[in-house]
């Protein structure tokens, strides 16, 4: 009969251990993953409150799969220069451009594979549009 109380005695001891265990372990993972947290709620990072805002003169999109650039967010820092998105295809050449100049300039090209631009819809410094098709102006105002 000792032995049989010796080994209850054991094992709720043990049981005990575990929950005890069971309770730091979630305690502090609940610490752990709650400091990322804190860093950006005590952080001097620029945030409008929902999101950390990220400052750079360029982003890169990356694909993946084949480790080619693809895309491109970037800013032109020298005098007249522009802000704009490019687009590459696989082969490493520009789609789609969109860009905005420093004098007020808007620009969005769209190409094919062969032979370049084949669509160009623009906004001069004054606010006057145009638009290319295949070389030839349709509207220019």
């Amino acid at each position: 009969m000792n032995t049989e109380t010796t080994f209850e005695d054991r094992l709720t001891r043990l049981e005990n251990q575990n929950r005890r265990l069971r309770r730091i372990g979630i305690t502090l993972a609940a610490l752990l993953s709650a400091v990322p947290l804190l860093g950006f709620a005590f952080s001097d990072e620029p945030s409008d409150g929902h999101f950390r805002i990220v400052y750079a003169s360029k982003f890169a999109l990356k694909d993946p799969r084949t480790d080619k650039i693809r895309g491109e967010f970037s800013h032109q820092t020298v005098p007249g220069g522009w802000a704009g998105l490019t687009l590459w295809d696989d082969e490493g050449q520009p789609r789609a451009e969109f860009k905005l100049w420093e004098d007020g300039r808007t620009a969005l090209l769209m190409s094919d594979e062969q032979s370049g631009a084949k669509t160009r819809l623009a906004v001069d410094a004054e606010g006057a549009p145009s638009l290319t098709i295949n070389g030839r102006p349709v509207l220019v105002k």
